[in-house]
């Protein structure tokens, strides 16, 4: 019988071993990986950078951009038409890591996106465009308290012009601060009416 000899690994053996085996799982994972904009691993001798704190997502930098530019756009929209609006911060590949690339530094439009003046008044917009929404589906507008909003307004009007004259000839107020009076009270009972409106329209529907 032939004895096999096994060679006892020293220490230096065996870190010239993990050296070797970390180099080639690190070269594996190059090769693996591409950009998630363009799929491509190589793009005008741009190199991949990270762009995710928990994953492994790469990108180039010009990709980078061009993808932040289209979230911004797709922010506005959303919310001029009222729709819910993506977290941008949030990968959109493993869904739990914070997207973002080292050099990028302008996160001002991120952060007042997650405002409370901004989502208050996405919430009104995605009202008033779910009651437009509504009313385009809906063949025959409804006539809901139409001449009671027509009366009030007239009355207001003859009211304004009656008060106006008074002011101006009765107590000597000029005409210029008479208007600019007139005005704002004017500006405050349209804002009223369009809340109540809303109010009315959520109410009944």
């Amino acid at each position: 019988m032939g004895s096999t000899a096994y060679r006892v690994l020293n220490n230096e053996d065996e870190n010239n071993l993990k050296v070797y085996f970390q180099k080639k799982n690190n070269l594996d994972e190059q090769t693996e990986l591409f950009c998630f904009i363009c799929l491509e691993k190589k793009f005008e001798n741009s190199n991949l950078i990270s762009c995710c704190s928990l994953c492994t997502a790469c990108v180039h930098k010009k990709c980078w951009y061009t993808w932040r530019r289209n979230q911004k756009l797709s922010a506005l929209r959303s919310k001029i038409l009222g729709l819910n609006k993506l977290n941008p911060l949030l990968c959109t590949i493993c869904k739990t890591g914070i997207a973002k690339i080292e050099e990028e530094n302008d996160m001002n439009w991120i952060i007042n996106n997650n405002s409370n003046k901004e989502y208050l008044q996405d919430e009104l917009l995605r009202i008033i465009s779910s009651l437009l929404n509504n009313e385009m589906n809906d063949n025959h507008m409804p006539m809901l308290h139409i001449k009671y909003i027509f009366s009030f307004n007239f009355i207001f009007l003859i009211l304004s012009i009656f008060l106006i004259i008074l002011f101006s000839v009765v107590f000597n107020f000029t005409l210029t601060y008479v208007l600019l009076i007139a005005l704002f009270i004017l500006y405050e009972i349209i804002v009223l009416q369009i809340v109540l409106y809303l109010y009315i329209r959520i109410k009944y529907n």
